[in-house]
């Protein structure tokens, strides 16, 4: 078996999973729980500002230590 096979059939067992009501009792709980975890991330400034400058970081940090071209 490839690993497009592999793929296509567990990507086919999530469709079908998809299909079921016990899908919905699944996705509100783990939604509920991942907007718990940001509603207490974004509590405080610190963390907030942590926010504003991952994207720079990640942008920044490369240019600076040369492992991007201009």
């Amino acid at each position: 078996m490839t690993s497009q096979e592999a793929l296509a059939r567990i990507w086919a067992k999530a469709r079908a999973f998809r299909a079921t009501p016990w899908f919905r009792v699944l996705y509100v709980p783990v939604l509920g729980g991942l907007v718990a975890e940001l509603y207490l991330l974004t509590a405080s400034a610190l963390a907030c500002l942590i926010l504003f400058l991952m994207p720079l970081t990640v942008f920044l940090v490369p240019y600076y230590f040369r492992a991007r071209r201009l």
